[in-house]
Formats: structure tokens, sequence, C-alpha cells
């Protein structure tokens, strides 16, 4: 089903690196924006 939605047949989906704790506070969410940046920057 995934794999069927339009955005993924296009390549418009990034896959952000594991390990990223996303209730972590302020040095979490750095790191969440950093990963977002790099994937888009792509």
């Amino acid at each position: 089903m995934w794999k069927s939605l339009p955005f993924v047949k296009k390549g418009e989906v990034h896959r952000l690196p594991d390990g990223i704790w996303m209730f972590g506070g302020p040095q979490s969410m750095g790191a969440y924006v950093d990963a977002i940046v790099k994937a888009l920057a792509k």
C-alpha cells in the first residue's frame, strides 16, 4: 500500500537516520532539524 502512494512513486520520501529521540528536548530537536535539512538538500 505504501509503495502505491503518489508521493512515494515520485520519490518524494526521504528516510531520516535512526536514533534521534523525538522527546529529548532542544538537543534532540536540533538533531532532528539538521537531519531534515540534510535529507531535503539531496
